[in-house]
């Protein structure tokens, strides 16, 4: 969390995390409808079968550098 609670980043509740994903998923379903003519017709087909996948909210891992003092990640 020493990384991530800075100045750059907040942490979102989920709700806030749900409503960033619902914007997210209709600006690029704007893109590809608008923009379909010059896609391929293989990554218009990928991109609109991803609409329809829920996705999880994404998750940051972090591995402890047990080596340095004080131990960060």
């Amino acid at each position: 969390m020493e990384h991530l609670l800075t100045k750059y980043y907040t942490q979102l509740t989920k709700q806030e995390a749900l409503n960033k994903l619902d914007k997210l998923r209709a600006y690029f379903k704007t893109l590809v409808n608008s923009n379909g003519h010059i896609l391929s017709k293989a990554k218009t087909t990928y991109f609109k079968r991803s609409f329809k996948i829920q996705h999880r909210i994404p998750i940051f891992y972090g591995l402890p550098k047990v080596h340095k003092t004080p131990m960060t990640l």
